[in-house]
């Protein structure tokens, strides 16, 4: 019996396009509702090849269905946690949308003062914060520089002759 005549007495059509690729060697370009069903599917053609498989060792025929087995469960799994992780974010949108206020549009009411006060304060904070950032940074750099200078003229000789340590530790 060749693949082909496999495939046709099969009754599922996924195996028959499956076993027609196999042997032109492409892949077949099925499209799946979502993870779960490709999952399925996928564990099924690993099943099938499987059994068809005749070299193959039982343990390890059975050790690699298990195997695909787990897999399908964790894709289940993955996509029971996505669905839940998607609902509690529509959930927590709805609850944001709702508590944030839409600003002002009138530029000299009290409200849009008392934000862009909070806003220039934070600016402000940010701006105090970047310039010390950046003047430990020019100190690191220097630091770093001079660390290069005694790295490159110490050699092996006068560091072994001084007994300094080359880190000056």
């Amino acid at each position: 019996m060749t693949k082909l005549t496999l495939a046709q007495e099969s009754k599922s059509t996924n195996v028959t396009t499956v076993r027609k690729s196999f042997e032109r060697g492409s892949p077949p370009k099925a499209r799946y509702v979502d993870r779960t069903s490709e999952a399925k599917a996928c564990l099924t053609k690993t099943k099938l090849n499987l059994g068809s498989s005749r070299n193959t060792k039982t343990e390890i025929k059975t050790a690699i269905s298990e195997a695909a087995e787990r897999l399908f469960q964790l894709v289940r799994e993955a996509e029971a946690e996505l669905k839940t992780l998607k609902q509690k974010l529509t959930k927590e949108e709805g609850q944001v949308s709702a508590e944030t206020k839409p600003l002002p549009t009138n530029p000299s009411s009290p409200e849009t003062e008392s934000a862009n006060s909070v806003l220039l304060k934070t600016l402000e904070q940010h701006t105090k914060l970047l310039a010390e950032s950046n003047s430990r940074i020019e100190e690191l750099k220097e630091r770093m520089d001079l660390q290069k200078e005694f790295i490159e003229k110490a050699s092996y000789a006068s560091v072994a002759a001084t007994g300094a340590d080359l880190y000056g530790h």
